[in-house]
């Protein structure tokens, strides 16, 4: 619809996360980047790679540690396509096994951490802080280009030395 319509400043689409719809959609009829102009940036991040806090592992290395040792027993949870994708690329970089387990929401999300039904998880870290100060949840990298302010000990993907995957996210 909002494709098709006038560029009249009518109709407007807020498109939050960025959007996998020209790879789920291949016969769309229309191209997304030419069709769609961006007018402005609400906000611009990245989403943080978290753990159960039951895991034995402090720090990203440590994680990827156990992950290799245990292979088979770790499920990690998504909320959208996006989520899945960001996992599976560093998954498959660090080179370790999990499993996806779909969850409606970040809250249901937050719980399968700390209860550990899920031992990770890639969201915005926002509504996990809490969570994260207490350690019930541990944040172990971020995937925004620079370090989040509101996890600053959190180093980037690129500190790690995989400055080739990003979760980033745009508003």
């Amino acid at each position: 619809h909002v494709a098709n319509a006038p560029a009249d400043g009518y109709t407007v689409l807020f498109l939050g996360g960025g959007s996998m719809t020209p790879v789920l959609y291949k016969d769309l009829k229309f191209d997304i980047l030419k069709s769609l102009k961006p007018v402005i940036c609400i906000a611009r991040g990245g989403m943080t790679f978290m753990t159960s806090g039951a895991l034995p592992a402090s720090n990203f290395k440590e994680f990827v540690d156990y992950a290799r040792r245990n292979p088979g027993k770790l499920n990690y949870s998504h909320t959208a396509g996006s989520i899945v994708l960001s996992t599976e690329m560093l998954r498959s970089a660090a080179g370790f096994e999990a499993v996806a387990v779909p969850y409606k929401g970040s809250s249901q999300v937050m719980t399968a951490l700390i209860a550990n039904e899920v031992q990770m998880g890639i969201d915005v870290p926002y509504q996990y802080l809490p969570m994260i100060r207490e350690g019930k949840i541990r944040a172990l990298v971020h995937g925004g280009q620079e370090r989040s302010p509101s996890l600053p000990d959190v180093p980037t993907l690129a500190e790690l030395g995989m400055g080739d995957i990003l979760f980033a996210v745009s508003y």
